[in-house]
């Protein structure tokens, strides 16, 4: 997560919305409105729900943001075919 925190703190957004360990929904969304999500992996370990928000925001469709994801989180990611471009074993 160093990377992502280096990238966050560059860019100051550290001090708008504080990402480490797992972001709340609240915190995805404004990293999604300000177009940082689909710029930069923010996270990594999501919740369903943090996935179904991104997924409606459409931020994942075209940046994958989970390093680790739980096996409900793969099966999620399979059919949007997010599986074929990152890494989620």
């Amino acid at each position: 997560m160093g990377g992502n925190i280096d990238a966050l703190v560059a860019t100051s957004v550290a001090t708008q919305a504080p990402t480490v360990g797992a972001p709340t929904i609240d915190q995805v969304h404004v990293l999604a409105a300000a177009g940082l999500a689909t710029q930069e992996p923010v996270v990594e370990a999501l919740t369903i729900e943090q996935i179904h928000a991104l997924l409606a925001s459409g931020a994942i469709a075209d940046a994958p943001l989970v390093d680790s994801p739980a096996i409900g989180q793969a099966h999620i990611l399979t059919p949007t075919g997010i599986a074929t471009q990152e890494l989620v074993t």
